[in-house]
This record gives structure tokens, sequence and C-alpha cells, in this order.
């Protein structure tokens, strides 16, 4: 795919998991769009994204606090993973990111 994709490219689970951080980062909604269309790469991560808060908003409507738990830590940690990539993303637009 070109750095310029569009997002209607995206898979839906991705879609959801993108628009889930964005309600989640606010401050870094037109950074997050940019990041979508430009890396194929961070489908993956919406993906997760999505899953892990899908099941998280699962375990609390079940009441299950030690799952709900483990899985808001999850939810942070790969809310902290965009945040890196969001910092990193100035630097490297136009360019591919590695996919390793």
């Amino acid at each position: 795919m070109t750095a310029h994709r569009q997002l209607h490219h995206i898979d839906p689970a991705s879609r959801r998991g993108l628009s889930r951080l964005m309600l989640k980062l606010p401050d870094h909604r037109g950074q997050l769009v940019a990041l979508a269309k430009s890396s194929i790469v961070l489908d993956e991560l919406f993906e997760i994204y999505e899953l892990a808060a899908a099941a998280l908003d699962g375990f609390r409507n079940d009441q299950n606090s030690e799952l709900a738990s483990e899985y808001a830590d999850i939810c942070r940690e790969l809310e902290a993973l965009v945040l890196i990539d969001l910092q990193e993303f100035p630097a490297r637009s136009g360019s591919k990111r590695s996919q390793s």
C-alpha cells in the first residue's frame, strides 16, 4: 500500500480500535488519523487495542474485577505504545516504517 492510503481500506476491527483510541486520546485525533493513513503496520496495533478494549468492557459488565484490572493495564500499555509512535511519527512521515 502507498503512504497515502485512505482510512476506508482499514479492516473493521482496526477501524474500531482507531476510533477507541481517538476517544481515549482526543488531543491526538488528527495525528492518529494521519498515522493510520500512513502505516499499515499499525493496523495490527489498532486491532489488538480493539480486542483488548472490548474484552475490558465485557469484564467490567460481568463485574470481573481481576480480569478488568488486567485488561485495563493492557489497554494503558497499548495507549503508551501509540503515544510513542505518535512522538516518532513527524520524524518519519513520508518514510516507510519497518515491519519487524
